[in-house]
């Protein structure tokens, strides 16, 4: 430890005395030198007329291009679409055959599930008593409320029992060593 604290301060002594021995930033700034460059106007005006066309150029380039990207989607649209009313108007008929058959079958099957439904519940409601009991919905009793739990016989008074049916060691007359 002792030897890392003097390391530490060699370090610091090295690095005050470096820092003390370089010369303060002077706040007067030296004049730039500027250079000219001495360019003819004749050079100047052809450099920016050669820009220009290089620039119309492009555009004119970019322009032909997006027109023969547009004109190509709308005829592809048109003959697509063109293509499309064709097929519907071949397949009307047959859609309309299919779709009156489909309907006819998807009733049918739902006026089958009523009926099971409402002969399932008759059935149900027959064979459950009318009583207050709680019931599951396929009429048997929930296990889970006492007066439905079978083989639970109702505790004495005088007797404290757990939920599993043996007696709670926490009260007197269940202990042992007790006297009653």
């Amino acid at each position: 430890m002792k030897r890392v604290f003097g390391l530490m301060m060699a370090i610091l002594f090295v690095a005050a005395t470096s820092f003390a021995q370089t010369p303060a930033t002077t706040t007067t700034q030296k004049p730039v030198r500027q250079e000219v460059k001495k360019v003819d106007d004749a050079t100047r005006q052809a450099n920016i007329a050669r820009r220009d066309s290089i620039a119309a150029a492009r555009k004119a380039a970019v322009a032909k291009e997006s027109a023969v990207k547009t004109e190509a989607k709308s005829e592809a649209k048109k003959t697509a679409a063109a293509e499309r009313t064709a097929v519907k108007a071949e397949a009307k008929p047959e859609a309309k055959k299919v779709d009156d058959a489909t309907k006819k079958a998807q009733a049918e099957k739902r006026a089958a599930r009523k009926a099971a439904a409402s002969e399932k519940k008759a059935a149900v409601a027959a064979t459950t008593p009318s009583t207050d009991q709680h019931l599951r919905k396929d009429g048997a009793p929930d296990k889970r409320y006492k007066e439905n739990k079978s083989g639970a016989a109702a505790p004495k008074p005088d007797e404290h029992l757990k939920k599993d049916g043996t007696p709670d060691k926490r009260f007197k007359e269940n202990r042992k060593d007790s006297i009653k």
